[in-house]
């Protein structure tokens, strides 16, 4: 299977970070398919696990993260303002290439 990312992308933001991908993610396990996640923004890790959206629980764990949006392709992660991108970019890389591409 090919890739699902396309790019990260930096934003006028410091500290976001936007991913796109070829094609939408699966919906969260437990979510009607075809209805529109009804919260999109994810603020905790606490949030992640009561949404039970893995992608999220797995962006969190990754490092500093303070926030992570999915909303169609986009892929948004918003890290502390102390995190270096250098270090948390490969992590966020690998764990939405391993959860896009599942």
């Amino acid at each position: 299977m090919p890739p699902a990312a396309l790019q990260i992308e930096d934003t006028p933001k410091p500290p976001t970070l936007k991913k796109i991908a070829r094609q939408p993610r699966a919906p969260p396990a437990g979510h009607p398919a075809d209805q529109p996640p009804a919260q999109d923004r994810i603020r905790t890790p606490e949030e992640a696990e009561t949404a039970r959206d893995p992608l999220a629980a797995a962006l969190f764990a990754a490092g500093p993260i303070v926030s992570v949006m999915v909303v169609g392709h986009f892929v948004t992660v918003n890290k502390k303002p102390s995190a270096r991108w250098a270090k948390l970019k490969p992590k966020i890389e690998a764990v939405l290439q391993q959860q896009l591409e599942s």
